[in-house]
Protein backbone atom coordinates (compact mmCIF):
# COMPACT_ATOMS: atom_id res chain seq x y z
CA UNK A 1 0.00 0.00 0.00
CA UNK A 2 1.74 3.27 -1.25
CA UNK A 3 0.94 6.36 1.16
CA UNK A 4 1.32 10.34 -0.11
CA UNK A 5 3.08 12.39 1.46
CA UNK A 6 -0.06 13.48 4.03
CA UNK A 7 -0.52 9.76 4.76
CA UNK A 8 -3.20 8.78 2.42
CA UNK A 9 -3.47 5.20 0.62
CA UNK A 10 -2.54 6.02 -2.74
CA UNK A 11 -5.34 3.85 -4.85
CA UNK A 12 -4.52 3.10 -8.66
CA UNK A 13 -6.41 2.14 -11.10
CA UNK A 14 -6.02 -1.69 -12.64
CA UNK A 15 -5.42 -0.51 -15.98
CA UNK A 16 -3.98 3.31 -15.93
CA UNK A 17 -4.77 4.72 -19.73
CA UNK A 18 -1.58 6.33 -19.56
CA UNK A 19 -0.05 2.72 -19.89
CA UNK A 20 -1.98 2.16 -22.73
CA UNK A 21 -0.31 5.15 -24.70
CA UNK A 22 3.01 3.40 -24.89
CA UNK A 23 5.30 6.08 -24.11
CA UNK A 24 3.57 8.79 -26.41
CA UNK A 25 5.15 11.91 -25.83
CA UNK A 26 2.30 13.97 -24.33
CA UNK A 27 1.95 17.57 -23.24
CA UNK A 28 0.64 18.78 -20.07
CA UNK A 29 -2.55 19.42 -21.28
CA UNK A 30 -3.24 15.67 -22.69
CA UNK A 31 -2.13 14.46 -19.46
CA UNK A 32 -4.91 16.61 -17.91
CA UNK A 33 -6.98 14.86 -20.43
CA UNK A 34 -6.01 11.62 -19.33
CA UNK A 35 -6.54 12.11 -16.12
CA UNK A 36 -9.94 13.24 -16.49
CA UNK A 37 -10.51 10.18 -18.70
CA UNK A 38 -8.89 7.95 -16.29
CA UNK A 39 -11.63 9.36 -13.36
CA UNK A 40 -14.14 8.47 -15.64
CA UNK A 41 -12.99 5.40 -16.67
CA UNK A 42 -12.64 4.38 -12.56
CA UNK A 43 -16.53 5.58 -12.15
CA UNK A 44 -17.62 2.91 -14.84
CA UNK A 45 -15.38 0.46 -12.90
CA UNK A 46 -17.06 1.07 -9.78
CA UNK A 47 -20.68 -0.27 -11.50
CA UNK A 48 -19.03 -2.47 -14.52
CA UNK A 49 -20.94 -5.82 -12.55
CA UNK A 50 -24.12 -3.95 -12.30
CA UNK A 51 -24.14 -3.35 -16.43
CA UNK A 52 -22.68 -6.76 -16.98
CA UNK A 53 -25.30 -8.65 -15.17
CA UNK A 54 -28.01 -6.73 -17.13
CA UNK A 55 -25.72 -8.00 -20.46
CA UNK A 56 -26.03 -11.50 -18.96
CA UNK A 57 -29.51 -11.19 -18.34
CA UNK A 58 -29.82 -10.02 -22.10
CA UNK A 59 -28.19 -12.58 -23.10
CA UNK A 60 -29.89 -15.44 -21.30
CA UNK A 61 -33.11 -13.97 -22.44
CA UNK A 62 -32.30 -14.14 -26.06
CA UNK A 63 -30.55 -18.04 -25.91
CA UNK A 64 -33.87 -18.48 -24.33
CA UNK A 65 -35.93 -17.23 -27.13
CA UNK A 66 -33.49 -18.49 -29.79
CA UNK A 67 -34.09 -22.47 -28.15
CA UNK A 68 -37.70 -21.58 -28.27
CA UNK A 69 -38.19 -20.26 -32.00
CA UNK A 70 -35.43 -21.57 -33.66
CA UNK A 71 -34.30 -17.87 -34.87
CA UNK A 72 -35.01 -18.65 -38.61
CA UNK A 73 -33.55 -15.10 -39.96
CA UNK A 74 -31.21 -14.73 -37.76
CA UNK A 75 -31.97 -11.54 -35.43
CA UNK A 76 -31.46 -13.59 -32.61
CA UNK A 77 -28.33 -15.00 -33.17
CA UNK A 78 -26.88 -11.07 -34.59
CA UNK A 79 -28.74 -9.42 -30.46
CA UNK A 80 -26.29 -12.30 -28.87
CA UNK A 81 -23.15 -11.52 -31.43
CA UNK A 82 -23.64 -7.72 -30.08
CA UNK A 83 -24.10 -8.57 -26.45
CA UNK A 84 -20.91 -10.94 -26.57
CA UNK A 85 -19.39 -8.03 -28.19
CA UNK A 86 -20.35 -5.68 -25.86
CA UNK A 87 -19.34 -7.71 -22.94
CA UNK A 88 -16.48 -8.82 -24.45
CA UNK A 89 -15.10 -4.54 -24.72
CA UNK A 90 -16.19 -2.77 -21.57
CA UNK A 91 -14.85 -5.67 -19.49
CA UNK A 92 -11.30 -5.62 -21.33
CA UNK A 93 -11.61 -1.53 -21.00
CA UNK A 94 -12.42 -2.03 -17.26
CA UNK A 95 -10.01 -4.32 -16.69
CA UNK A 96 -11.67 -7.39 -16.15
CA UNK A 97 -9.41 -9.49 -18.71
CA UNK A 98 -10.84 -12.72 -17.91
CA UNK A 99 -14.51 -12.41 -19.22
CA UNK A 100 -13.05 -10.34 -22.94
CA UNK A 101 -11.89 -13.10 -23.10
CA UNK A 102 -14.65 -15.95 -22.73
CA UNK A 103 -17.47 -13.04 -23.99
CA UNK A 104 -14.54 -12.38 -26.98
CA UNK A 105 -14.40 -16.39 -27.62
CA UNK A 106 -18.27 -16.78 -27.95
CA UNK A 107 -18.14 -13.31 -30.30
CA UNK A 108 -15.70 -15.44 -32.49
CA UNK A 109 -17.24 -18.57 -32.58
CA UNK A 110 -20.52 -16.59 -34.02
CA UNK A 111 -19.35 -13.63 -35.78
CA UNK A 112 -19.54 -15.48 -39.45
CA UNK A 113 -22.65 -17.37 -39.09
CA UNK A 114 -25.92 -15.91 -40.59
CA UNK A 115 -28.29 -18.32 -39.07
CA UNK A 116 -27.51 -20.78 -36.36
CA UNK A 117 -27.71 -24.75 -37.39
CA UNK A 118 -29.20 -26.97 -34.62
CA UNK A 119 -26.16 -28.62 -34.78
CA UNK A 120 -24.27 -25.72 -33.22
CA UNK A 121 -26.79 -25.30 -30.19
CA UNK A 122 -25.30 -26.98 -27.59
CA UNK A 123 -22.09 -25.13 -28.01
CA UNK A 124 -24.12 -21.75 -27.72
CA UNK A 125 -25.05 -23.12 -24.40
CA UNK A 126 -21.56 -23.54 -22.86
CA UNK A 127 -20.68 -20.17 -24.54
CA UNK A 128 -23.58 -18.93 -22.75
CA UNK A 129 -23.03 -20.39 -19.53
CA UNK A 130 -19.47 -19.68 -19.32
CA UNK A 131 -20.29 -16.08 -19.83
CA UNK A 132 -22.58 -16.16 -16.98
CA UNK A 133 -20.25 -17.70 -14.97
CA UNK A 134 -16.99 -15.48 -15.12
CA UNK A 135 -19.72 -12.54 -15.04
CA UNK A 136 -21.31 -13.67 -11.45
CA UNK A 137 -18.94 -15.73 -10.08
CA UNK A 138 -16.55 -11.87 -10.90
CA UNK A 139 -14.05 -14.16 -12.77
CA UNK A 140 -11.91 -10.57 -13.59
CA UNK A 141 -8.42 -11.95 -13.63
CA UNK A 142 -6.92 -15.28 -15.00
CA UNK A 143 -8.49 -16.67 -12.15
CA UNK A 144 -5.84 -19.54 -11.97
CA UNK A 145 -6.39 -23.16 -13.02
CA UNK A 146 -10.31 -22.29 -13.03
CA UNK A 147 -9.66 -19.14 -15.56
CA UNK A 148 -7.30 -22.03 -17.81
CA UNK A 149 -9.43 -24.56 -17.60
CA UNK A 150 -12.43 -22.43 -19.11
CA UNK A 151 -10.74 -21.38 -21.51
CA UNK A 152 -8.93 -24.32 -23.12
CA UNK A 153 -12.40 -25.91 -23.58
CA UNK A 154 -13.74 -22.98 -25.07
CA UNK A 155 -11.13 -23.15 -27.72
CA UNK A 156 -11.78 -27.13 -27.82
CA UNK A 157 -15.40 -26.15 -29.10
CA UNK A 158 -13.95 -23.39 -31.30
CA UNK A 159 -11.82 -26.09 -33.06
CA UNK A 160 -14.52 -28.27 -33.76
CA UNK A 161 -16.41 -25.76 -35.63
CA UNK A 162 -14.04 -24.00 -36.72
CA UNK A 163 -12.89 -27.79 -38.85
CA UNK A 164 -16.17 -28.62 -39.70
Amino acid sequence: MALNEKGFEIVEQPFPLIRKLGGVALSDADHEGVKKAEVAVGKLVDDYFTAADSLVRELRNAHEEMKASRDEGGRILKSMRMIAFDIKGEAGTLGYPLIGVIAGRFHEFLKNMESLQPSAYEAVDVFVNSVALAVTRRLGDDSGREGKVLIAGLDRVLMKFSAC
